[in-house]
């Protein structure tokens, strides 16, 4: 199921090189697909491999959009 990622907190990249903090921060808005949620709620994003995770209230469910009909 994808999802928009709504921030990125300072607690996930505080201790990153400035490169990873750019390539994290780019993805704030954007619209990725869940690759798993741990047994501790976070929610994991990445091409293939999990590269980061996030807590749910960090990112929005995207609203399906139905088909009327009549």
């Amino acid at each position: 199921m994808p999802v928009r990622i709504l921030t990125i907190p300072e607690s996930l990249t505080h201790d990153l090189p400035r490169e990873e903090v750019a390539r994290l921060k780019a993805t704030e808005g954007t619209v990725m697909p869940i690759l798993e949620l741990d047994a501790y709620g976070m929610v994991w994003f990445g091409a293939g491999d999990p590269w980061f995770s996030l807590k749910p209230c960090e990112v929005a469910a995207l609203q399906s959009r139905s088909k009327n009909v009549t």
